[in-house]
Order: C-alpha cells, then sequence, then structure tokens
C-alpha cells in the first residue's frame, strides 16, 4: 500500500484524514484473512488519530511492514510484462528497498467535486482554500426537537 498518492504536494497540500486508518484496517484485515500474507505499507506520515492508533500497533504486532518514503523520492511502481516492482527508499533507515508484490493498493487524497464551487457561490457557503465546505460551529447548527 502506498499512502499520500496525489495529495500533501505543493499544488494539493490537503491531507485527508482518513486514508491511513483504512490502510491499517485493510491490512488488518487482509493478514486475518491470509495470516501468510507480506503487507508492506509505504507512508509519508502515518496519521491514525485518537483511537485508531491502536489499529497501528495491532498491525506491527501480526508482522505488518510499515516504510516511512522519502517526499522527495516518492516510491516508484514499475510493471514489466505483468509483474509489479516498487522501489523505494526508506526514510528511517535510508536504505532502498525494492518490492516484487502481486498488488498494489494507492490510498489517493480526498478532493473535492468539481461543483463544490458552483454550490458553494449558489448557496453562499463559507469553504476552505482547498475547496471543501467549511464546517458549520456547533452553536450555529439547527437542531431539530420532536415532540411528544
Amino acid at each position: 500500500m502506498i499512502q499520500c498518492v496525489g495529495s500533501r504536494e505543493p499544488d494539493f497540500p490537503f491531507c485527508s484524514r482518513v486514508c491511513c486508518a483504512a490502510a491499517v484496517k485493510n491490512s488488518i484485515q487482509l493478514k486475518e484473512i491470509n495470516p501468510g500474507a507480506k503487507i508492506i505499507v509505504l507512508y509519508r506520515d502515518v496519521r491514525t488519530f485518537g483511537f485508531k492508533e491502536l489499529y497501528y500497533l495491532k498491525a506491527r504486532q501480526k508482522g505488518i511492514l510499515f516504510f516511512r518514503y522519502i517526499p522527495e523520492e516518492k516510491p516508484n511502481v514499475y510493471d514489466h510484462n505483468g509483474k509489479l516492482t516498487v522501489d523505494f527508499t526508506d526514510r528511517s533507515l535510508n536504505q532502498d528497498f525494492r518490492s516484487e508484490p502481486d498488488l498494489v493498493v494507492l490510498s489517493a487524497g480526498i478532493r473535492p467535486n468539481q461543483g463544490a464551487k458552483q454550490i458553494a457561490r449558489l448557496l453562499k457557503l463559507p469553504s476552505v482554500k482547498e475547496g471543501f465546505f467549511l464546517e458549520m460551529p456547533d452553536n450555529k447548527r439547527v437542531r431539530l426537537v420532536h415532540s411528544a
């Protein structure tokens, strides 16, 4: 699995905040289905917020390998006549590695729909610079009250 594909870059610096947790959760499920599987997660920074940090610990205990790649030297994926090869440099060891996986899973960052700008303009909704709608503060939300 390769994290942060197409995000956290100068043209789109946004972190989706869900990709790392999903990758960790999926890697655990894959390991439970096939305990002999060798699973590698290549990441910039593992961002498993809150209690999801425990999933990261569980994944490490199950033998899932995590390598922090250098953002300036992103992993390279090659297809040699149907056989995949992934070359990457581990940031912690500053060592080059090569993997020949059966499957490569890319965690691409979430981006706003192109129509979001038009909707924001029509409905006068505030949005952040990346194009996502700004979340309404709790004190401004409408609360529905049911009467008996």
